[in-house]
């Protein structure tokens, strides 16, 4: 699963495709950043780090760890990979590979991460396919009408991809708003009853945090 955080859509010009070969995590496994922001960041949130990684790339991840206060992120590794044809970030079962050092990127991995771990996995999934229309929309940075603000329960065109995609994409557009003032949650019309279930049920499987709920409460006062 990978993705980069744009202008128009919160992850799209390289969503979480299919890659043309498996991640080198092997050989990113081989070199591990050393110094104190790397010493800081593993005594913080018990994650792993591997590869090439330098202090600014650090100082971004520290960033986008910092939005998931009180989460156990314990064990995840976070792997600093080459660029070559490679765009954004992926997650995969544990792993997040970093192709590009962005916030938003790894905010939205972190997600899948998070996702993964929440309780009532399979229940989640039933509750989201019950709510959302999933086969009914342009799976793109763009809905098919050339559009591109949130609608029927789907923050971004790319969160109605999949389940998998629409608890990323819910994640991070709640993190970004909540701690950075920004994002696709400003444009929500809140008088449509899906994007309020939405969050409801990420909040019932553990996924938002104080502060997301705080944010989500105010924005539900714009109806």
């Amino acid at each position: 699963m990978k993705r980069l955080l744009g202008a128009a859509a919160l992850l799209v010009a390289a969503g979480c495709a299919s890659e043309p070969q498996a991640p080198p995590y092997d050989a990113a496994r081989q070199t591990a950043p050393r110094g104190t922001e790397a010493d800081a960041i593993r005594a913080e949130w018990s994650v792993g780090l591997f590869g090439s990684w330098d202090d600014v790339e650090l100082r971004i991840l520290r960033r986008a760890l910092s939005v998931y206060p009180g989460k156990d992120l314990s064990g995840i590794g976070f792997y600093r990979l080459p660029r070559m044809e490679e765009r954004g970030a992926r997650y995969d079962d544990g792993k997040i590979g970093v192709y590009e050092v962005t916030e938003d990127a790894l905010v939205h991995e972190i997600a899948h991460a998070t996702h993964a771990r929440a309780p009532g996995f399979g229940q989640l999934k039933e509750e989201l396919q019950r709510a959302l229309d999933f086969g009914a929309y342009h799976r793109t940075s763009f809905w098919s009408d050339g559009t591109y603000a949130p609608r029927a329960g789907f923050v971004t065109p790319y969160a109605s991809m999949n389940v998998e995609e629409c608890v990323a994409e819910s994640i991070t557009a709640i993190k970004l708003w909540a701690f950075r003032g920004r994002g696709p949650l400003g444009e929500v019309n809140w008088s449509d009853p899906k994007f309020d279930r939405v969050y409801q049920i990420l909040d019932a499987h553990s996924l938002l945090g104080e502060k997301d709920r705080e944010a989500l409460a105010n924005l539900r006062k714009r109806r």
